[in-house]
């Protein structure tokens, strides 16, 4: 599917000799042909869409096609037949084929994709595969060769290595410039194309009874015994999916161990590599010309629907807004399923074949370099309210933080009834009083939180303000809680901040925020500002809680809480979110909670992934029914 939700499909006549053809079509309930290209060789691999749209296939003839998306001409087309592969009885050049499908590099500029040879004669040698490297404008780059036939689809890693097996029972890393990086030998062919998991392991297997996980230096984590094992999907979670066809069953494997957590048995050959939802199920194919949702908790099948042939290609789910499912089959037809408004997985590292809906083969980098380094939030406090703001540290050290109470000084930013003498003590857990402040000027080293504010950017208290600022080191993997309150006076506009003061210093690290108070409407609403540093982006999970809160004794929680993530900068909107489970991405945000120890939600609390890059942003938590009362907001730092 490209960007435009274009659907483009590869054919295979069957006849003799076979021919083919490549078909883009138009999903809107009539499937309208948009533009259809017949080929003199059949099209059996799945389609690539390039970061420009274009279109990439190869053919069984051993021709490699780039259309233009808009029109099905052809920009290029590049033909695999040489005279290098030769049989080794006769001498003769051995025909290629193309069974892969193509993976394009970040940049658009390289396209990879397997190739193949077919033997002739009585005294043929086994046959010769390749990895071939081509440019956007079809020239030939570098060729690998390998000792045997390439039907497995290459697949790239977050820092461009190409992975991808052979029938010469090896399984090669090749560097960006075609040098081999490492191989791995296994027990039989490798038909399948490997997944990349969210930390950079490999999951790929061979026909000899066994099926890994490699690390990119290719330590082996894990050995599974699976005779002949598909291509693996990988849940948001970490398990990895993946068919096994001796014993026709679909089996759920833990990403740490190999160990299985459930098995689909009884079930028809699985025929496709699955495809996992948003929700968490999983969608396969089968040789019995079935496509089945399975449930990620068990296995067990909660629908299935009948062709009349064998569905061998992974079900697409459509990036478009109805997230209808979409696969071909055998019996020569195009099916569209009516979606349940779940989208593929958004946070799974390798959700479908080849990764995405455009196939393009490519894990992206990780989005594990950016880092938390301040909140800051803005609520009521005073006699009778109380604003309080969580953190979390990570590491194995102490993190020196600056934590601030910010109330007279609010005056000169225009708020009109900032809280008068703002108080705070820091709380580990629900145990004792770590630290605490009522005027900042009166700290030992109040100097020291004057030089380290204007280090971070914060804005400065006067020596004679009432606002209240500690600077301390805060041991590691405990629950922090600054609670700010009203020294003396009435309740009043409040600023409570915690900034990591030491953002250098990579040893610990700040890997959960949160700021909990009243929510009230208009200027009132609970508004919390986020800042991301480091060197790229970060998945966070921000969740937004009201009736979540009556487990932990909160009897006035908001009962419908929704929020909005802006940039700071230019008040982009990034996202939002009214009622976690109404996105489709249920499986998502539970496996996200389930990998940072974030208590469970009701079903009207709300909670989205994000992907942000280092910067400001705001998020904004009102009640999506007009109504008031306690909420919390929280941002979560994701594993990978």
């Amino acid at each position: 599917m490209g960007a435009d939700g274009t659907l483009y499909v590869g054919v295979d006549y069957g006849t003799t000799p076979e021919t083919g053809a490549v078909v883009a079509i138009i999903p809107n309930g009539t499937a309208d042909t948009k533009w259809w290209v017949n080929t003199p060789g059949a099209i059996e691999a799945s389609p690539t869409v390039g970061p420009d749209g274009t279109v990439y296939v190869g053919s069984i003839d051993g021709r490699f096609y780039a259309f233009d998306p808009t029109t099905g001409s052809a920009k290029w087309t590049f033909d695999t037949n040489t005279a290098t592969i030769k049989d080794a009885g006769s001498g003769l050049a051995l025909p290629t084929y193309i069974h892969s499908s193509a993976a394009v590099s970040a940049d658009g500029k390289t396209i990879y994709v397997g190739v193949g040879a077919f033997g002739v004669g009585a005294n043929a040698g086994p046959a010769a595969g390749a990895l071939y490297a081509l440019s956007d404008t079809g020239r030939l780059l570098w060729t690998k060769w390998f000792g045997n036939t390439v039907e497995s689809s290459p697949v790239i890693g977050p820092d461009g290595t190409v992975y991808i097996g052979s029938w010469d029972t090896k399984f090669y890393a090749i560097n960006s410039d075609g040098t081999e990086k490492w191989h791995h030998a296994f027990a039989g062919q490798i038909w399948g194309s490997a997944a990349i998991g969210g930390d950079g392991t490999i999951y790929v297997g061979s026909i000899g009874n066994d099926f890994a996980a490699l690390t990119p230096t290719n330590q082996v984590k894990w050995q599974a015994a699976l005779t002949v094992p598909g291509s693996a999907a990988i849940g948001a979670d970490g398990t990895v999916y993946v068919g096994n066809w001796t014993d026709s069953s679909l089996y759920a494997l833990d990403a740490a161990q190999g160990t299985t957590k459930w098995t689909a048995q009884g079930q028809p050959a699985i025929g496709s590599t699955p495809t996992v939802r948003g929700d968490g199920v999983i969608l396969a194919g089968g040789e019995d010309g079935s496509v089945r949702a399975y449930s990620p908790t068990d296995g067990s099948v909660l629908w299935r629907y009948v062709t009349g042939d064998r569905v061998t290609s992974a079900p697409l789910i459509a990036t478009t807004p109805d997230h209808g499912i979409y696969f071909g089959s055998w019996d020569g037809h195009l099916y569209a399923l009516s979606g349940n408004t779940s989208p593929i997985s958004s946070y799974a590292s390798w959700p479908t074949f080849q990764h995405d809906a455009s196939h393009s083969g490519r894990e992206p980098p990780l989005a594990t370099s950016g880092k938390l380094l301040n909140i800051s939030t803005r609520g009521i406090a005073g006699p009778a309210a109380n604003l309080i703001v969580g953190f979390v540290i990570g590491g194995q050290s102490a993190k020196s933080l600056l934590v601030r109470a910010a109330g007279p000084t609010l005056a000169q930013f225009g708020i009109s009834a900032p809280l008068a003498d703002p108080r705070f003590s820091v709380q580990v857990g629900t145990k004792y009083t770590y630290v605490s402040n009522d005027n900042w000027a009166d700290n030992s080293n109040a100097t020291d939180i004057v030089s380290t504010s204007t280090a971070i950017g914060a804005f400065p208290f006067s020596a004679a303000s009432k606002d209240a600022a500690v600077l301390w080191p805060f041991p590691p993997a405990q629950l922090h809680s600054e609670v700010v309150s009203s020294a003396t006076g009435p309740a009043g506009t409040v600023l409570g901040e915690v900034y990591d003061a030491s953002p250098n210093d990579n040893s610990a690290h700040l890997v959960n925020l949160s700021s909990r108070g009243f929510v009230g409407t208009g200027d009132n609403v609970l508004i919390a500002g986020v800042i991301i540093g480091g060197d790229g982006p970060l998945h966070v999970l921000i969740r937004a809680v009201g009736p979540g809160l009556a487990q932990y004794g909160v009897t006035d929680a908001l009962a419908a809480p929704t929020f909005v993530v802006r940039e700071s900068t230019y008040q982009t909107v990034v996202g939002s979110n009214t009622g976690w489970m109404s996105a489709g991405l249920s499986g998502d945000i539970s496996a996200a909670e389930s990998l940072t120890g974030a208590f469970a939600l009701t079903e009207h609390d709300s909670a989205a992934i994000f992907t942000l890059d280092p910067g400001g942003y705001t998020i904004m938590v009102s009640g999506a029914d007009g109504g008031t009362g306690e909420g919390l907001v929280e941002v979560y730092v994701l594993p990978h």
